[in-house]
Parts: C-alpha cells; structure tokens; sequence
C-alpha cells in the first residue's frame, strides 16, 4: 500500500498522509513512520490522518514544540519527520485506546489522546524514549512517564 500525500479526501482504509497544512508541499515522512501508518490504517480503516510533517513556520502557527517530530529536522533520521496527528470518523475514545495500543505494540514511543469536543484527536510519534500524555488543568499537558 503506498502513501498517498495528494489533497484528496481520503478513502477508509486508503493511507492518506497530508503534506503541511499549510500549503508549502512538504512532506518527508520517515518509512518507519509510513509503515506504522500502513499498518494502523489496515487494522483501522476510519483512522484519518490529519498531519504529519509541518515547516517550521506552520508548526510555530500550530503552538508545537521546539523539539516537535513533526518537524524533519529532529527526525530520527535527518529530514525525515517522526510524528503523525490522526482522528477518527466518527470519533470513539474506546477505538482510539485500542488504536494507541496498536501504535505501541507496532514501536510507537509517543503517543498523545486529545479528546476535546471539538477536533478531537491523537498523536503518534517514534522519539527515543517513551512519552504519554494527554490535557491537564487549564490546557497543560500531563504526561505519564
């Protein structure tokens, strides 16, 4: 199966990874990161991928880290972007569970649950060590390790 990044809607269970949103084209995914989409997306055909690599400036606009996997720069591999964002149609945080769970037994390192009433979401990334999290009090991430 291989990655679509054009700007179509995106078919279940058809992997589509958006370039930056914000319009300039790029998109340097790591293949670990293709592979761990593929799979997810074939066990999860609802999975709709909503971003993955972003310019620094895109990722300034977004409030991301410094430090984000979604910038190419601080892939594990130079230039090749480590994180994914993704929701579900329609949303469900008991499939979501099931899908970070899967993200991890597949390698995933970072794994992040926003489940706000508008635009929910997850995070997936491959960083070198473990990270979990999801919002705290007044919009701070908690994070468990």
């Amino acid at each position: 199966m291989e990655a679509d990044m054009s700007d179509e809607t995106q078919e279940p269970g058809r992997l589509r990874i958006p370039s930056c949103n914000c319009g300039c084209g790029l998109s340097e995914i790591h293949p670990e990161m293709l592979l761990l989409a593929r799979l997810l997306t074939e066990e999860f055909a609802e999975i709709l991928w909503t971003s993955g690599s972003r310019c620094e400036q895109h990722n300034e606009k977004e409030k991301g880290s410094k430090h984000s996997g979604h910038l190419p720069i601080w892939g594990t591999e130079r230039n090749k972007t480590v994180a994914l964002d993704g929701t579900l149609s329609p949303w469900n945080s008991q499939r979501v569970r099931r899908i970070l769970f899967r993200a991890i037994q597949h390698g995933a390192t970072g794994i992040g649950y926003y489940p706000r009433k508008r635009n929910p979401s997850f995070h997936i990334d491959r960083k070198p060590r473990l990270q979990l999290w999801k919002p705290g009090p007044a919009g701070r991430l908690r994070y468990f390790f």
